[in-house]
């Protein structure tokens, strides 16, 4: 859908941009359609929504690009006319996407990694049941996902009701969001996706860096992972024997909802003012 909308984006673009250059006799600078509508190539795969500092980063990138031309923006732009004029943005928007996401999954390797933060005693310390080792006690690791999906021109994100365990009122089934606990061998990364789709049914792609949440479970120190992701492919359904209820509730809804303050807390740390879309 992106795509699509990229595309149509840039075919406009070149229509409007002919019309100018026969009004203003060539490339004038007064001609700002074929930056405006083609930035959006540079975003296209990119999760600039949730990340303002990356959207800001690609977009100077861009406008130094369009500057530097980079091939094949300089064979573009000598087709002349509409075409040249916006292909040539194309171009260096194509450039800047790519520079776009070799930054960005650089800097999630490193937001990942011991060296970046994310939890360096148990990330890396973990032992075969899934435990491990420090303070007074063993804390379980775990990995989970803020699963969202658009639905009604909404985001809303996948919230689960468990068989096994009560609410806040005591009523069989607390509501939470997709996790479990890591296997032997297995990353973070790996451990959420594969909850997440036993969970939900929806095979997931991750867009972010985890957030990590810690909590007692029954006693026992608990440090779980969550990744922003969003839906790649329905793969089958929830697993029954775990699952009760798959919902897709709009975030402050979902707040609301969640039995647990952490992954309350989450939410709306995540997703900001309950009340704003």
């Amino acid at each position: 859908m992106r795509l699509a909308l990229v595309l149509a984006l840039a075919a406009l673009a070149i229509v409007v941009c002919e019309r100018g250059a026969r009004d203003l006799g060539g490339d004038d600078h007064r001609i700002v359609a074929d930056e405006l509508l083609t930035f959006p190539v540079a975003t296209v795969a990119l999760p600039v929504r949730r990340h303002p500092a990356l959207l800001a980063g690609v977009f100077v990138t861009s406008r130094v690009l369009d500057g530097l031309k980079p091939p094949p923006a300089g064979a573009a732009e000598a087709l002349g006319g509409g075409a040249g004029i916006v292909l040539d943005d194309v171009a260096a928007n194509a450039w800047a996407l790519l520079a776009g996401l070799v930054g960005w999954h650089a800097w999630r390797r490193r937001s990942l990694s011991p060296a970046g933060g994310l939890h360096a005693a148990w990330i890396g310390g973990g032992r075969a049941d899934g435990t491990t080792p420090g303070g007074g006690g063993s804390a379980i690791r775990a990995a989970g996902g803020l699963l969202e999906r658009r639905a009604g021109g909404r985001v809303r994100i996948a919230v689960l009701r468990r068989r096994r365990y009560r609410d806040r009122d005591g009523n069989a089934g607390d509501v939470v969001l997709p996790k479990g606990k890591l296997r032997t061998g297995e990353t973070l990364e790996q451990a959420a996706l594969r909850e997440v789709e036993e969970e939900t049914g929806w095979r997931a792609r991750i867009v972010g860096p985890a957030r990590s949440c810690e909590y007692l479970a029954h006693g026992q120190p608990m440090v779980v992972a969550y990744f922003p992701m969003v839906c790649a492919a329905a793969g089958g359904a929830p697993d029954p024997h775990e699952v009760a209820e798959l919902m897709w509730l709009v975030p402050a809804e979902a707040a609301a909802r969640l039995t647990y303050d952490t992954e309350r807390r989450l939410v709306a740390d995540v997703y900001g003012d309950p009340g704003a879309d």
